[in-house]
């Protein structure tokens, strides 16, 4: 009679056990695809967030090709003749307002992060290259300057120890003061090229603009701000 209930007994909690197993089992599923929920979930929310911090960036290259494309294929045709007067009050006028965007973006805040400011780099060197290509029909001295301009910022971007580049030569430190030479290049080629006076010079008065902007207003020491925000926090 002993053994008859011990086996009853026994056989009773074997599907009580398989029951547990089975919950467990459960569980773990359960538990993996909420994991897997959170983590696509934390993806988005990375892409989402890459793409507003970015957004600075690919606004300020969009309104430079805009310009450009203005500039290059839009102004030439209705353009009319040059006048000394007209080309007098047209650098004055490109002369003032990069003085204003250099000396308002120092103002602003530093919001473009180091892996920003390489791409942008990297659209300038396209810009170069592509007006170089488009220049060399009409103009081979702008078209010599605008190669050469891109070949020095390709250097300087392959140099720095920044997200692009291949040689980690040269800090953000040094980079971000060799933009801003290299932007004063670039406004400076026209007259060093004897062009001064033709309408490719806007193109590189307005990648001067655009270069020294993109270096104000982007953070080369990160730690920094990190550092005031943990300040700020505590």
């Amino acid at each position: 009679m002993a053994s008859a209930g011990s086996k009853g007994a026994g056989a009773s909690t074997q599907p009580a056990y398989t029951l547990e197993l089975r919950a467990a089992d459960q569980r773990r599923q359960i538990h993996s695809s909420v994991m897997e929920f959170r983590s696509q979930l934390r993806e988005k929310l990375d892409v989402k967030r890459n793409v507003r911090a970015h957004l600075p960036v690919l606004s300020g290259a969009a309104a430079v090709f805009g310009l450009l494309a203005v500039h290059l294929l839009v102004i030439p045709r209705l353009r009319p003749p040059n006048f000394a007067d007209q080309r007098l009050i047209e650098e004055n006028t490109m002369a003032v307002v990069n003085s204003l965007a250099g000396a308002l973006s120092r103002r602003m805040s530093k919001s473009i992060s180091p892996k920003g400011h390489a791409i942008a780099d990297y659209i300038a060197v396209a810009a170069f290259f592509i007006s170089g290509a488009l220049f060399w029909r009409r103009h081979k001295r702008a078209a010599m300057s605008a190669f050469i301009c891109g070949g020095a910022e390709l250097a300087l971007n392959l140099l720095t120890d920044y997200p692009g580049g291949v040689r980690p030569a040269i800090t953000l430190a040094t980079h971000s003061k060799l933009d801003l030479g290299l932007a004063a290049v670039t406004a400076g080629m026209p007259e060093f090229m004897d062009f001064e006076d033709d309408p490719e010079k806007s193109f590189f008065l307005i990648q001067s603009g655009a270069m020294t902007v993109l270096a104000n207003l982007t953070e080369f020491h990160p730690e920094r701000t990190l550092g005031k925000r943990l300040r700020k926090a505590a």
